[in-house]
């Protein structure tokens, strides 16, 4: 409900805050190793989840660092970094991360530039991030991640179903035949039978001849149904508490 999505914010800074002020962004001497691992997930609830303006600052500031001293970030702490400060970033960071991208040599680090390629929220980047998929920049297995990345969140899903949908030939024709039928996961996250029906019409008849590619939809199917059974069980309960914060 975008009515209490205010309240749910405050709730998981209320939840978060102090352990991620505790944490911070870079690692202690000495820290122990769950702290190390429950650092990344804290400061992406706190910068991603809950908007949290002073996580984005500090990851903002962070990766402006970085692009001239790659020593700014630790590299545990690269990709939340890199997608805390792109959640709320323009054009302008994306076309900087892109252009690193281009540049990285190191698999693993290129691979936690284009997750953060697909954390925007700005319709413009977004729009560049749809693109890149098909651009022959990278291989489309990777630049592939920032669609999927992208249809993750609320707030890009519709943009990147919108786009699959017109863009599917040429993705069948640029992917592997199991990336193609896998495309029907970038439906998952929806929650109403309109979509659910919908994305059985769609995906139906274009995957059910690919290799696992029926299996993939009914999934998809499943997690939706499931979904919207706990939406009409909970949703009002859930609303209810958010209210008090």
């Amino acid at each position: 409900d975008d009515a209490v999505r205010p309240n749910y914010e405050r709730f998981l800074v209320r939840l978060f805050g102090a352990r991620g002020a505790k944490l911070g962004f870079a690692k202690r001497a000495g820290e122990s190793l769950d702290d190390t691992l429950l650092r990344p997930a804290v400061l992406r609830a706190l910068g991603i989840t809950a908007a949290d303006p002073a996580t984005r600052a500090e990851a903002r500031r962070l990766t402006e660092a970085w692009f001239t001293d790659p020593t700014a970030i630790g590299p545990e702490l690269l990709g939340s970094v890199l997608g805390i400060a792109a959640v709320s970033g323009d054009v302008a960071l994306f076309e900087r991360l892109e252009a690193a991208a281009l540049k990285e040599q190191d698999r693993r680090t290129r691979g936690q530039i284009l997750t953060a390629l697909g954390q925007f929220r700005d319709p413009g980047a977004v729009e560049k991030g749809l693109q890149l998929v098909l651009s022959g920049k990278f291989d489309i297995r990777e630049a592939g991640g920032v669609a999927w990345n992208l249809s993750g969140e609320r707030a890009t899903r519709a943009t990147v179903y919108d786009w699959v949908k017109r863009s599917f030939d040429s993705l069948a024709a640029a992917m592997p035949e199991q990336y193609t039928a896998a495309l029907v996961y970038t439906t998952i996250g929806y929650c109403d039978t309109a979509h659910r029906d919908e994305i059985a019409a769609f995906f139906g008849p274009r995957v059910q001849k690919l290799s696992g590619g029926q299996n993939n939809l009914d999934r998809v199917l499943d997690v939706v149904n499931i979904c919207i059974g706990r939406r009409e069980k909970q949703e009002a309960g859930v609303s209810a508490f958010l209210k008090a914060y």
